[in-house]
């Protein structure tokens, strides 16, 4: 049977989340909290919640209403399943005007790759995770601190640069996350980064700024390097530095997340002592004109 969620559920869907995905403790309260205030959630009840579809719509400027949807069984996916998860959706789509819906699963996991497929779904990009497996760095010579109000509009946009040949190069739009964004979501970037100031790292030679790197829940995120400084050595340096101050935070674990298409950010992560332990397929259709 599919039905909408209660919030008696709410530990049954966290639990297919992680057979999903890893998410941290703290991850896993973030979610309880979003279905806790009420999300778009469907599951698959067969004594119990066997299966859960989670969508979460986000307003795109070049494509309007993308869907990002989950779907996440007890089971490795199983056509019926599916099949009944996929069509209890569609009215959803209709309703909200969704012109993209996106979805992402393990690259092992041929089935349900296959299963989006014969739905109409195209192959996007693919992304590696990888854990750190060596020791401390030598200290080199950068300095860091962390992010303050101030630097919001320097941060964002170095960093939205950054990111561009990433992004176009695998059709990510907008192609800079910053300048391309609706006001209402540069609001949403800059709330989250005063909250999550005190992990985010700038780092400096001298007195000049050469990049940046999210440091928090056992991860390395974000890390880029000021576009006019690049090809310089000042990645390598920068994630020297982080996984330094990661030890010294006593992380239980430090990993990070890279592109498929970003080769020489892979390389760069493996000679540092980076191992590729999973890695995860995007998968997008289009369903309106856009």
């Amino acid at each position: 049977m599919i039905r909408d969620y209660n919030k008696n559920d709410i530990d049954e869907i966290i639990g297919l989340i992680s057979k999903h995905h890893e998410i941290t403790e703290e991850e896993k309260e973030g979610k309880r909290k979003e279905l806790q205030e009420g999300k778009k959630v469907l599951v698959y009840d067969q004594d119990g919640v066997k299966g859960i579809c989670i969508l979460d719509i986000r307003a795109n400027p070049h494509y309007g209403n993308i869907c990002d949807m989950l779907i996440s069984l007890e089971d490795k996916l199983t056509m019926n399943a599916a099949e009944e998860l996929w069509q209890n959706v569609q009215p959803f789509f209709k309703e909200r005007e969704v012109a993209v819906i996106v979805t992402y699963n393990r690259g092992t996991h041929i089935e349900a790759l296959n299963f989006y497929k014969e739905k109409g779904f195209k192959d996007w990009f693919g992304a590696k995770h990888m854990e750190f497996k060596g020791g401390t760095f030598e200290k080199n010579n950068l300095i860091y601190r962390n992010f303050v109000e101030e630097d919001f509009e320097m941060y964002n946009n170095l960093c939205g640069e950054a990111f561009r040949p990433l992004r176009e190069a695998n059709d990510i739009k907008p192609f800079n996350f910053f300048t391309g964004v609706l006001p209402e979501d540069k609001e949403k970037i800059k709330k989250g980064n005063i909250e999550n100031k005190d992990s985010i790292y700038l780092f400096y030679d001298k007195d000049e700024y050469v990049g940046s790197a999210i440091i928090a829940d056992d991860d390395v995120d974000n890390v880029y390097v000021n576009p006019s400084l690049q090809g310089r050595g000042y990645g390598r340096k920068i994630m020297e530095a982080a996984i330094n101050i990661a030890l010294e935070k006593n992380f239980k674990e430090i990993k990070l997340g890279v592109l498929e298409w970003n080769i020489k950010a892979y390389n760069l992560y493996k000679s540092l002592g980076f191992e590729e332990y999973d890695g995860f397929k995007f998968q997008r259709m289009f369903i309106n004109k856009c």
